[in-house]
C-alpha cells in the first residue's frame, strides 16, 4: 500500500507468506493486518473484498493516529522525490 501496491495485490502476497511460514513450521513468525495493529476490525477474518474496502481507511487513521498534524506530508510527497517514492 505504502509503495503504490494494490490491495488485492498486497492481500494475495500475505497470505501466500502466512502460507509459506505456516508450512515450513516457522512459529515463531507473527503477522498482523493493521486493522488488528489499530484496532478497527479483525484482520485474519476479512475476505478479500473487506481488506481492500478497509485499506483507506487504515491508511488515514494510520495518519490520523502518527502523522503530526503540522505535518505537511502532501507538499512533501509531491516535491521531495525520496517522500514521494517511499510514500
Amino acid at each position: 500500500d505504502l509503495l503504490r501496491i494494490p490491495g488485492s495485490d498486497f492481500y494475495d502476497y500475505s497470505i501466500r507468506l502466512r502460507k509459506i511460514a505456516a508450512d515450513k513450521g516457522f512459529t515463531l513468525i507473527r503477522f498482523r493486518c493493521l486493522a488488528d495493529v489499530l484496532a478497527i476490525g479483525d484482520g485474519d477474518g476479512l475476505s478479500k473484498n473487506e481488506y481492500i474496502a478497509l485499506a483507506d481507511v487504515c491508511r488515514v487513521e494510520m495518519e490520523d493516529r502518527f502523522l503530526p498534524k503540522d505535518s505537511k506530508i502532501k507538499e512533501k510527497i509531491e516535491t521531495h522525490k525520496d517522500t514521494n517514492l517511499t510514500y
